[in-house]
């Protein structure tokens, strides 16, 4: 047994030589000082600190550090108590209607399914995930997370999620059976012409059926004499490459780049072309934000690389990379991305690094996509996320979906200010108000998926979208791609010389 620990340990450290050997040639740093100032660490470590150490966990966790800056999806991966590893993810963590990822060592929400449980009990991209029922997973990989969600074995599933610029987490108990089972929406929820004469379209993923059914939509479009369109791409995180070029070529001309695949520094990147001609010629305007992730990058990149149209909203996810499982030893295995799709121009969305004022690297995020137009969206209040957790606001949505907006009276109101107090939040006449007029909108949307339909209470809802309302403001008096693209490039570079201007005016 110790024999086995002791070549285990060997393994590691040879492991970690050969990450450092790589790491340190990119430097230009002497390999042979670099590997001696580790072993003089490990040497200290292990006769000097104030306890015994595991050595082997110290390495292990040495190794971790050494995969972490790489991008934010390459782990080790340990096998279970019976010698199994998951299986691989290939980049892919999705489980009960969410799609996870890894921002900054934090186990966040890359996006959750247009209709899903999780999406209607207000679950958003950026959020993060604190405790699978009573497990703390603050310190899991992606993939010991999918396998702690897939096995837990109760009929509840728990979820402790801290929102977008809280500090507090929220509970959200599902039923387990359904939400494993019924977390997957059609591809295309809703497609429909506003009556700004918008042809709009809304995608929750990509299958291999999806580009036909977009296809019949935007000829429809046509025949009603739309020319403007609106593909909203926000929390689309799923599908593949050739999922993501059959969209491609609804837009793009024959013969046009869609996206090259990089293999590794030694190989050639290899390219994907369009074999058809294109069904809409037409401007088009993605809506974007983190939680759009995944092969659907590269297409809205192509669109916009290629001058076929604009995006609004906020960066995507820089999803885009493939990882495979690679054996170190008989129980622990590295996740590592082998391959990554860039761009139709070669660029990377995969990994950005900041660099501090000394010019040195910082920190990794997901690159994404820039936004053509970045435009804030209007965020789930943390005060309506309490709410819906203390199913104050969901008890009028739910239960009474038949109750008009206009049927609140003072006594709701001084029920929601009592709670805010209680709750120690601040309690100001105009965050009052706000909180009022959101509970209006959702009471007036529920109504009319009760009474007409998701339909109609998506025609609603899109009425008070800030994302859309920047489309409609960008489309006005547009008649072709290239007007399109030119107010989106303008509205751009205007945007860019206000942040630079921003510091001088403090």
């Amino acid at each position: 047994m110790l024999q086995g620990k002791r070549n285990l340990l060997i393994l590691q450290i040879v492991l970690i030589s050969v990450f450092s050997y790589v790491y340190v040639q990119a430097r230009g740093d002497n390999i042979i000082q670099n590997l001696n100032l580790f072993g003089q660490v490990l040497k200290n470590v292990e006769e000097k600190y104030v306890e015994e150490v595991d050595m082997a966990k110290l390495l292990e966790a040495a190794t971790e550090g050494l995969l972490r800056p790489l991008d934010p999806y390459c782990h080790l991966v340990e096998a279970d108590e019976h010698g199994n590893f998951p299986p691989p993810h290939h980049g892919k963590y999705e489980v009960a209607g969410l799609v996870l990822g890894d921002f900054n060592h934090s186990l966040r929400i890359v996006s959750t399914y247009a209709g899903s449980e999780p999406d209607q009990r207000g679950i958003r991209s950026g959020d993060y995930i604190y405790k699978v029922n009573e497990t703390i997973v603050r310190n899991f990989s992606l993939p010991e997370l999918v396998q702690l969600i897939n096995e837990v074995d109760t009929d509840t599933l728990t979820l402790a999620i801290v929102p977008v610029g809280s500090r507090g987490s929220i509970n959200y108990r599902f039923m387990r059976p359904d939400v494993i089972q019924n977390s997957t929406p059609q591809t295309v929820p809703y497609a429909f012409v506003t009556d700004d004469r918008i042809g709009y379209v809304r995608l929750a993923y990509l299958t291999d059926q999806t580009a036909e059914i977009l296809k019949t939509q935007l000829d429809q479009f046509a025949a009603k004499n739309v020319t403007q369109l609106v593909l909203d791409l926000r929390d689309c995180a799923n599908g593949t490459v050739e999922e993501a070029q059959a969209l491609a070529e609804l837009f793009l001309p024959r013969g046009t780049v869609f996206a090259e695949l990089s293999h590794d520094t030694h190989q050639a990147p290899t390219q994907f072309k369009t074999t058809t001609a294109p069904v809409w010629t037409g401007p088009v305007l993605l809506l974007t934000n983190r939680g759009t992730a995944g092969m659907v990058e590269l297409l809205a990149a192509a669109i916009v690389e290629h001058q076929r149209g604009i995006t609004v909203g906020k960066p995507t996810n820089g999803k885009t990379g493939y990882q495979e499982l690679l054996p170190v030893t008989s129980t622990l295995k590295i996740e590592l991305t082998t391959r990554e799709y860039l761009t139709s121009r070669g660029n990377s969305l995969l990994r950005e690094v900041t660099k501090d004022e000394n010019g040195d690297e910082k920190e990794l995020h997901p690159a994404g996509l820039k936004p053509t137009v970045e435009v804030n969206e209007k965020l789930d209040k943390r005060f309506i996320r309490q709410l819906d957790a203390q199913k104050l606001i969901d008890k009028f949505v739910t239960d009474k979906p038949l109750l008009h907006a206009d049927a609140l009276d003072e006594d709701v109101q001084k029920q929601l200010q009592q709670f805010l107090e209680t709750e120690k939040f601040e309690t100001e006449i105009e965050l009052i108000q706000e909180l009022w007029d959101d509970l209006k909108l959702r009471l007036e949307e529920a109504s009319l998926r009760h009474n007409q339909g998701e339909l109609a209470a998506a025609e609603f809802a899109l009425t008070h979208d800030p994302l859309y309302q920047e489309a409609v403001t960008l489309y006005k008096g547009i008649t072709t791609t290239a007007q399109l693209v030119e107010r989106g490039q303008a509205r751009q570079v205007k945007a860019e010389a206000e942040k630079t201007e921003e510091p001088d005016q403090n």
